[in-house]
């Protein structure tokens, strides 16, 4: 599943960042085609998403979470533990 969620994530991002610059030259993929006949600002901010959610995809496929579990638990042990008064 990391596997997947990262690959989804990394072709996202260079598709988004790809389609911005692109753009900006005036050439597009010809799968994103629907983009060009909406408004010029809510396709700017779909391919923003597009790079937005791509690198919250890789975040999210890149983190340990057993570990952050782990420091999770160590820290609320901490936070239990009384102080010298």
């Amino acid at each position: 599943m990391k596997t997947i969620g990262y690959i989804f994530g990394m072709l996202l991002l260079i598709i988004g960042v790809s389609s911005l610059m692109l753009s900006i030259t005036g050439v597009n993929y010809s799968f994103l085609s629907f983009l060009n006949q909406m408004d010029g600002t809510l396709s700017l901010l779909i391919r923003i998403s597009m790079v937005i959610g791509g690198i919250l995809l890789l975040f999210i496929a890149s983190t340990n979470w057993e570990r952050e579990r782990a420091d999770l638990a160590e820290q609320a042990r901490w936070d239990e533990t009384p102080t010298d008064r």
